[in-house]
């Protein structure tokens, strides 16, 4: 299943995706909002009458505009990180937003310390700075506009909020990042992130304790993500770590087993049962035109059609050089089952699968004893 969709639209050159979850939750959050109007306007003394923006529709509508603003702050906070990563040579993969905000997707955390500190601050310095725009607007619109004020009045307080909220010191958040940075001042950086990982998951735990005490369901969900986000990050690192000094060349299989573009469904199907793969790339005259898998095959129902008619074109590939590290990330990033590697040519080398990257973790991670042992 499809999980996430680009917007047909970079900004500054990084893709920005809606992943379901925002989508799913941008009516609930449209309709959450319109129901609670009246406390924001008592919680930001907007003196506006409730009632007289309320009628009919008018709360649901105004309620998706003030959350629709919401998510483009957010993307503004994450595109905030994401400039200030440029400038230290991190590529930016894409924008994801979720239903609990947005992910900048790296290629890497800058290495030198500090520099991800001032990362990670740049985000909620860019949301205050949008609190502190909506504010100079409030101040200046007209009180007889109650709807552009109140909508005003809601991103003032919205983004204020996403910048304190990120501050708080726990990873996957920008406060925890911040303090990552500066524990690597005198630690490795993988010892700074164990340390962080542990500080996280005990503030989470009592975030969550507290929330189940008082019954608060948005700190609940808050620690959920604060735990599973940070459970995350140190499984990353632990598998870049285990990775590390390998490249896709070294893992990759050479031998690719490949098929013709005339081949048949019912053909290919048969294929799949003998060699037991799920997925081929498709050659056309030494060039390599797409892939297909399993999945492709379910796109018709008439076993005679040429899997050219099918094929998934759009190939997502990795140089032999790049990292192994960076292959299992984008095949995660893309829930690929396989990725084709290249040559600086753009030439077919290789084929590497998660397979191939999981039993390699195996191999680096087992102790000098196992090995003793299984030989």
């Amino acid at each position: 299943m499809k999980t996430n969709y680009r917007l047909p639209f970079d900004i500054l050159g990084i893709p920005i995706k809606l992943h379901i979850s925002f989508l799913i939750f941008l009516p609930a959050l449209a309709w959450l909002i319109g129901r609670q109007i009246d406390v924001y306007i008592e919680l930001l003394n907007l003196g506006i009458d409730a009632a007289s923006i309320t009628q009919g529709a008018n709360a649901f509508l105004i309620g998706l505009f003030a959350a629709v603003g919401l998510f483009v702050g957010v993307t503004l906070h994450e595109l905030g990180h994401s400039i200030v990563g440029m400038r230290y040579g991190v590529k930016i993969e894409s924008i994801t937003l979720y239903v609990l905000g947005g992910v900048a997707q790296l290629d890497e955390i800058p290495s030198r310390p500090g520099e991800e500190a001032k990362m990670a601050l740049a985000g909620p310095a860019t949301s205050f700075a949008l609190g502190g725009i909506f504010w100079l607007l409030l101040v200046g619109i007209n009180p007889a506009q109650p709807i552009p004020r109140f909508i005003l009045g809601y991103l003032f307080y919205i983004n204020i909020a996403v910048g304190i909220f990120n501050l708080v010191p726990a990873l996957p958040l920008d406060g925890g990042r911040v303090l990552r940075s500066l524990l690597s001042l005198r630690k490795s950086h993988f010892e700074a992130t164990r340390i962080s990982t542990r500080l996280s998951k005990i503030l989470a735990g009592a975030m969550g304790i507290y929330g189940l005490l008082t019954l608060n369901i948005i700190l609940l969900v808050i620690a959920f993500y604060i735990y599973a986000g940070v459970t995350t990050e140190f499984q990353h690192l632990v598998v870049d770590r285990a990775l590390e000094g390998l490249t896709t060349e070294d893992l990759m299989t050479e031998d690719v087993v490949t098929v013709d573009p005339e081949v048949s469904v019912f053909e290919l199907r048969d294929f799949m049962m003998r060699k037991r793969h799920l997925g081929y790339p498709v050659l056309k005259d030494d060039q390599l035109v797409g892939i297909v898998t399993l999945e492709d095959l379910e796109k018709t129902d008439d076993p005679d059609e040429p899997i050219e008619n099918i094929l998934t074109s759009e190939v997502i590939t990795i140089d032999k050089e790049e990292p192994a590290s960076e292959a299992l990330h984008r095949l995660v990033q893309n829930d690929l089952g396989r990725l084709v590697v290249t040559e600086r040519s753009g030439d077919m080398v290789g084929i590497i699968t998660r397979t191939d990257i999981m039993h390699a973790m195996k191999i680096v991670t087992v102790s000098p004893s196992e090995l003793e042992a299984s030989s």
